[in-house]
C-alpha cells in the first residue's frame, strides 16, 4: 500500500472527504518524528511501538584487514510490533503456534576396532 491507497482507505473507511485524509495521513507520520525528536516513546496500540536508541563513538575492528577503525556516534530507531497485529498477520498465513516437536536422535554406533589389516585398493592410475 502507498500513501494514495492510504489516503484512499482513510477517506472510504470513515466517510470523511479526500482532503481531510490527505491531511490526516501528512501529518501522522510528522507527529510520529516530532515525539521520537523529543526522545519520547510512540506507541499505537494494537500497530507497534518506537523508541529512539543511542549507540556511543567507538573503535571496532575491520574484520576483512583486522585494523582498528572509528565509527561515530548513532541515534536510530528500535521499533516492536504488537501482538495484535502480528496475531493477525500470522493467522493469515496459517502459521501454527508452536512447532512440532523433533524427533530424539538413535544413539551414535559403538566403534568396533578390527583385526584385520585395511584393504588396499590396488590398479589405480598413477600420474
Amino acid at each position: 500500500m502507498n500513501k494514495s491507497e492510504l489516503i484512499d482507505h482513510v477517506a472510504m473507511t470513515t466517510s470523511i472527504d479526500d482532503g481531510a485524509a490527505m491531511l490526516a495521513v501528512r501529518t501522522a507520520p510528522r507527529g510520529i518524528v516530532s515525539t521520537l525528536q523529543g526522545r519520547e516513546r510512540v506507541s499505537l496500540l494494537g500497530l507497534a511501538a518506537s523508541v529512539v536508541s543511542s549507540r556511543v563513538a567507538g573503535e571496532a575492528r575491520n574484520p576483512r584487514l583486522g585494523a582498528p577503525m572509528l565509527f561515530g556516534a548513532f541515534q536510530g530507531v528500535r521499533s516492536a510490533t504488537g501482538s495484535p497485529f502480528a496475531a493477525a498477520l500470522n493467522a493469515k498465513s496459517g502459521a501454527t503456534q508452536a512447532a512440532p516437536a523433533k524427533a530424539a536422535k538413535a544413539p551414535a554406533k559403538a566403534f568396533v576396532a578390527s583385526s584385520a589389516p585395511a584393504a588396499v585398493v590396488t590398479g589405480a592410475k598413477k600420474r
